[in-house]
């Protein structure tokens, strides 16, 4: 339960709202590859709202259309300026958390990224997002929530 209010009838089952993502900057081409971790439940509510389906994520009744409906909710919610391609990869769904796979393709010059990561500031208030990532010159992290929806990394071409 978010506050006092039921999610489509639904409860979320944690207390706390965070995701976790992996990205990694290859200067070669000019790709970074995201791995997205986020509660199973959270993501099931949010497909719920935004786009009122029933996922069933990761079972034998799953919409048909829960891979564009993802895409089309995180290359609105997590970009990179300057980017050029979202492509998904796919997910891998848990009972407890689902890793979301995509990349994005920008120059590979590249010095600075310039990132916004709101995925469920549309859902919850108190949502925190952390990205890590990884260049040839080492790795770099953010921390993003509603206040703070932009950072600015650096990229290490050494």
């Amino acid at each position: 339960m978010v506050g006092n209010l039921p999610l489509s009838g639904d409860e979320i089952r944690h207390d706390y709202f965070v995701s976790v993502a992996e990205a990694e900057f290859d200067p070669s081409t000019g790709r970074v590859k995201v791995a997205m971790k986020l509660f199973t439940d959270d993501l099931e509510a949010m497909l719920k709202k935004n786009f009122d389906v029933a996922p069933y994520l990761g079972g034998p009744n799953e919409d048909g259309r829960v891979d564009s409906l993802l895409t089309n909710y995180l290359s609105t919610r997590f970009r990179i300026k300057g980017e050029t391609e979202f492509q998904w990869v796919g997910k891998e769904v848990n009972p407890d958390a689902t890793w979301l796979y995509f990349t994005i393709q920008m120059d590979r010059n590249t010095t600075e990224i310039t990132i916004t990561h709101s995925v469920f500031f549309d859902m919850f208030e108190d949502q925190v997002n952390i990205l890590h990532l990884r260049g040839v010159g080492g790795t770099s992290s953010a921390y993003f929530n509603k206040e703070k929806p932009q950072q600015i990394l650096t990229i290490r071409h050494e």
